[in-house]
């Protein structure tokens, strides 16, 4: 009896726009047994990121932007998992699990490499400490959770100076992303702001876009300058600055520091400045373009493989017009259907066909009713422009059930209002985080209560108390390896000296649960701290020491 044909095993590294337009060229091959379709990615969602914006501000659920990997890529398998290693060699890949890290080897038949880009976290100092992101979907929730916070702070803060710091609003790119954050946040105040938080004003709150370029929007402002000054002139009416040809120099817990030496205080820096090539794409012995993305011919396939192939945010791929596909998600839908098609074309013996995409168009939502862009050379802006824009973003959301929900929300929300839950909880103050500060800045304040402790892993500060009589006077100066801020967080007390950093400084910020736990069971911090206290080591009972030292 004659064995039934083994199928085509098809891995695909990543669960992005590549992979969801793939599958569906793949899903009548799946269906008939011809091939075997896996496909990889750490998180079993897919995140949309063109509705970001309106997710950030409430005008959608949160849950709007994500879909179930599981439905994507049905009737394909789908496992959750990350990535360790990609042995071209070998053809297999190295998988682990994120509970326990427990190794799966997969081999393959063809390789998709569609891991997407991660954050690039060395354009600045202090980006990665203090700067939210948008690049996956925790990210964005964050930064919802953290704008609705900032308002309930500034309404119940007293003094002026910390209350305009909470309001004030710092967005890091003048592209697509940033101009979008910035307009839907601009209009997300004004209309918050007269129905659930009486006790701000819209004066009080501040915009501000920094862009390192001489216009926002230089993608479209290269073709269409008046489009982009448009749409400049849009967001200064609504409020926002936009400080050109300025770069952010570093990010702070209190400051965002521009390029030009000027300081900007705020609680509140969003990074929309790009991001970086995936690191496992350092695995693959193939040639990358200068921007890091694998080089790939007219059809998708890598290094002249025919069993490796690529697109989207990992692959360069050539166009009729001489350049390469941009790492946009049209360009990455297109690119993830080209590639299905030609491993369909190559299991079948046929010639491929190349990649065929150019360009259709791009839009930036500048609020309610206002938008620039252009659909096939032709520029748009105003009501128009919006429509089509809203058109757009419904066609290619990935499913059905995404679409329907998204429209009620649009419907409902001018009834019922935005969602204004923050669910931030006591995060702020949990677990070991790092933080940084410029020359000058003040870490902690005499007279506030302790919450933190910290210790120092570069740079220098001082120690310092203000008394009625003497005034400020130094009480020591710290450096690296050292700690401070311990007595008050154990002591549950204000603070009794103020630090503040004598230059550039790196410290690790130790929550009051963890300073805790630390001085329990770690024997030499607990005669440190005791010691400071005056309080003998050897008169604490060992079982009771946390609750005595807390």
């Amino acid at each position: 009896m004659k064995s039934p044909p083994v199928p085509t095993r098809v891995l695909v590294l990543g669960g992005g726009y590549v992979a969801i337009w793939l599958v569906r060229q793949l899903r009548s091959a799946v269906r008939r047994g011809e091939v075997e379709l896996i496909v990889v990615d750490q998180h079993n969602y897919h995140t949309f990121h063109g509705l970001v914006p309106e997710m950030l501000t409430g005008k959608i659920q949160a849950g709007q932007i994500i879909s179930p990997a599981r439905r994507l890529f049905a009737p394909g398998r789908f496992i959750c998992a990350g990535i360790e290693r990609i042995d071209v060699a070998k053809k297999e890949v190295l998988l682990h699990r994120a509970l326990d890290s427990a190794p799966l080897t997969l081999s393959y038949d063809h390789l998709v490499v569609n891991l997407g880009s991660v954050d690039d976290l060395t354009r600045y100092r202090g980006v990665g400490e203090h700067t939210l992101r948008l690049k996956d979907y925790f990210d964005c929730v964050r930064v919802r959770n953290h704008l609705l916070a900032m308002l309930e702070f500034a309404e119940a803060e007293p003094d002026p100076v910390e209350r305009r710091r909470l309001l004030h609003f710092v967005i890091a790119g003048g592209n697509y992303a940033g101009i979008e954050v910035a307009a839907e946040l601009a209009e997300f105040l004004r209309s918050l702001l007269k129905t659930e938080y009486p006790g701000l004003k819209l004066e009080e709150t501040h915009i501000t876009v920094v862009h390192s370029g001489e216009r926002i929007l230089p993608e479209l402002g290269r073709r269409f300058p008046r489009l982009s000054e448009y749409a400049a002139d849009v967001l200064r009416k609504n409020g926002c600055t936009i400080e050109l040809g300025q770069r952010l120099a570093s990010a702070t817990p209190s400051e965002a520091i521009l390029s030009d030496g000027r300081r900007l205080a705020t609680r509140t820096i969003i990074s929309c400045t790009g991001a970086a090539r995936n690191p496992l794409l350092d695995q693959m012995p193939f040639e990358r373009d200068k921007h890091g993305r694998l080089l790939c011919d007219a059809f998708g396939r890598v290094g002249g493989r025919a069993d490796v192939w690529s697109a989207g945010d990992c692959g360069a791929v050539p166009m009729k017009n001489g350049e390469t596909a941009p790492p946009l998600a049209l360009y990455a839908m297109q690119g993830g259907a080209t590639l299905g098609r030609n491993i369909l074309r190559t299991l079948q013996g046929r010639s491929l066909r190349p990649y065929a995409f150019t360009g259709m168009g791009d839009c930036c939502v500048l609020g309610f009713g206002e938008a620039v862009g252009q659909l096939w050379g032709v520029p748009l802006k105003g009501w128009f422009a919006w429509l089509t824009w809203r058109g757009c973003m419904v066609a290619y959301l990935p499913t059905w059930s995404k679409r329907v929900r998204t429209l009620l929300d649009w419907i409902t929300v001018p009834l019922f209002g935005r969602d204004v839950t923050s669910v931030s909880g006591d995060a702020p103050h949990m677990g070991v985080t790092r933080e940084l500060y410029e020359t000058g800045q003040t870490i902690v304040r005499q007279g506030d209560v302790g919450r933190v402790m910290y210790l120092i892993q570069s740079g220098s500060v001082e120690v310092l108390a203000t008394d009625g009589r003497a005034g400020e006077q130094r009480l020591a100066v710290l450096g690296p390896g050292e700690h401070f801020g311990e007595i008050a967080v154990l002591e549950n007390r204000q603070r009794t000296a103020t630090v503040r950093a004598i230059e550039p400084v790196a410290v690790l910020r130790i929550s009051r649960e963890q300073t805790q736990q630390l001085t329990a069971s770690f024997k030499p911090f607990a005669e440190l701290t005791t010691a400071r206290r005056g309080v003998n080591p050897s008169e604490v009972d060992s079982s009771k020491r946390l609750s005595t030292l807390s």
